[in-house]
């Protein structure tokens, strides 16, 4: 058979005009954004730099790096024409910038693919786009909770922390206050989540695989989406914000924390109230689970930045250690619940496990904190325990996550192979 006349077809053929269409839509919308997204908000521009990250996985040709560059400059140049410098965006702007150049060559190829290959740029730019879409809606639906509630408990959460013989996060606070590197790696713990989101999202997906992993993305939007719902349980917002001008150089000493009276207090509605269980720690510790398949040098600075995350957290004043107590079992049982590769009912344990120990910690908070005063002792045991119990049945669950499951091979026969996490751990 001769395969002349098919090889002319596949040279004669290109983008469709549909495609041709789609691709433009999505060029048009990739560059009105990059002229329009808010830079002093590092999150956003972070999200936006995954792009480049997933470009990278797909382990792209010279040209491909190189257009995806030279088109950054252009908007960057674009942007600066029409908006000029904006104080404190550099890295923001290269940032943003970047990732819709890598968004636009990746438009690019996907125009020009056909079939399997078209598959698989999808399969890299539909998680890219789903990190940017979750970045922004994040950040202003957990904000709706300033609105419902003009007053929070954040003396609750005060106290508690009291109970444990010091301020944990006014400790922190002053050590960010008084080194300006201990306050810059912890800033910038804080600020880069999105793009380490990334980088383990990316790790974790297969570039030659031609259906997405949306596992990763399903953690984050499971989190943030359970948190809000928290959230309006123990309204609190964070010691920087309720404590304005107290923050970090002076706290009540515990001998008197007994007598403070635990009620409601006005807090401003400009700030969020999003302080426990704290999203910036529960998604930490899931990427931390799911950097398992990783190198032990990529393990080790996944530990790296959760202890970082645990100093930012505090050191900046955004939440109290109660907060990231309660955030250990919270992560647990999202990973319980998003984790379809191991059965339900070897999920249920570990689920029901972390869903009581979060709501035991809201609980505690809201009506314990007479009973955590009464010895220091007693706050100090929740935390171990509670935390102890986590790690050891997280590692049982991913122990049940390597599953075998019957395939068929080559010859139509059956076939016994290792099957691991939707997360891609081995």
């Amino acid at each position: 058979m001769d395969p002349l006349p098919e090889r002319k077809s596949e040279m004669a053929s290109g983008p469709s005009l549909g495609d041709i269409l789609m691709g433009a839509a999505f060029a048009v919308a990739v560059v009105a954004a990059a002229l329009s997204i808010n830079l002093q908000t590092p999150y956003l521009a972070f999200s936006v730099a995954s792009a480049f990250v997933f470009h990278l996985r797909s382990r792209p040709r010279n040209w491909e790096l190189l257009a995806a560059v030279a088109v950054a400059g252009l908007l960057a140049a674009a942007r600066l024409a029409l908006r000029g410098a904006e104080p404190g965006a550099v890295v923001g702007l290269v940032a943003a910038m970047v990732g819709s150049g890598s968004f636009l060559v990746l438009g690019f190829r996907a125009v020009r693919a056909k079939d399997e290959d078209r598959r698989r740029i999808l399969a890299l730019l539909g998680p890219a786009l789903g990190l940017v879409f979750f970045i922004f809606s994040a950040q202003r639906a957990l904000n709706l909770a300033d609105l419902l509630y003009p007053k929070t408990r954040d003396i609750y959460l005060y106290a508690f922390d009291g109970s444990l013989g010091f301020q944990p996060s006014f400790l922190m606070g002053r050590l960010f206050k008084y080194s300006a590197l201990v306050r810059l790696l912890g800033v910038l713990a804080y600020t880069t989540l999105p793009l380490v989101m990334t980088i383990v999202y990316a790790g974790n997906i297969d570039p030659k695989s031609a259906k997405p992993n949306w596992y990763i993305l399903e953690l984050f939007f499971a989190a943030g989406l359970l948190g809000w719902v928290l959230y309006n349980l123990v309204p609190g917002t964070g010691p920087a914000y309720a404590f304005n001008g107290m923050f970090p150089d002076q706290y009540l000493p515990y001998r008197v924390l007994h007598r403070l009276a635990l009620e409601p207090v006005a807090v401003g509605t400009d700030f969020p109230r999003n302080a426990i269980p704290s999203l910036h720690m529960a998604w930490v510790l899931l990427l931390w689970w799911s950097c398992r398949k990783f190198s032990w040098p990529a393990r080790a600075g996944a530990l790296l930045y959760v202890m970082l995350t645990v100093m930012a957290t505090l050191g900046t004043g955004e939440h109290y250690l109660v907060d990231l107590a309660a955030a250990v079992p919270f992560a647990l049982a999202v990973e319980a619940l998003c984790l379809r590769s191991v059965a339900f009912r070897r999920r249920l344990a570990p689920l029901l496990v972390g869903a009581s120990l979060t709501l035991g910690w809201l609980g505690l908070v809201r009506f314990g904190v007479p009973l955590a005063l009464q010895a220091r002792a007693i706050p100090w045991l929740c935390i171990v325990m509670s935390t102890a119990a986590v790690l050891w049945i997280e590692r049982r669950l991913h122990e049940a996550a390597i599953v075998k499951a019957p395939s068929q091979g080559a010859d139509g026969a059956p076939e016994i192979k290792a099957a691991t996490t939707a997360a891609g751990t081995t």
